[in-house]
């Protein structure tokens, strides 16, 4: 895979934008490592990964989820599941500052579908 994106950058930048985030659980940021062997684990110890190949995290308010994995080629999968329906996309990036907006995007989209939970 083509690493386009420094995915320590990445955390870095979002870790204020998760702390910031009210009433909602954040997991913790989640790794992976392009060497291990297959099955390739997912841990959130970043000492334990020498060549990332993707961040992951995950956000929960009661049986509201979304999940967003950013993989260092260039594009993310992410899903967003509240009140019983599933949005997932997979936006592509060229930067970091390019996958730090697609972060805070992503948190947008969360917050408003919990919004629009609230209001049904």
């Amino acid at each position: 895979m083509d690493h386009i994106v420094d995915l320590d950058a990445v955390a870095l930048a979002i870790r204020p934008m998760l702390d910031d985030l009210v009433d909602t659980q954040v997991g913790p940021i989640t790794w992976r490592d392009e060497l291990a062997p297959w099955p390739q684990p997912i841990t959130s110890d970043r000492s334990s990964v020498g060549y990332p190949e993707s961040l992951g995290l995950s956000l929960r308010r009661g049986d509201d989820e979304a999940e967003f994995i950013a993989w260092t080629g260039g594009w993310a999968d992410q899903a967003i599941f509240v009140a019983g329906h599933i949005v997932n996309s997979g936006p592509e990036f060229a930067s970091v500052d390019e996958r730090v907006d697609a972060v805070r995007a992503f948190i947008k989209d969360w917050e408003l579908a919990l919004g629009a939970e609230a209001r049904t």
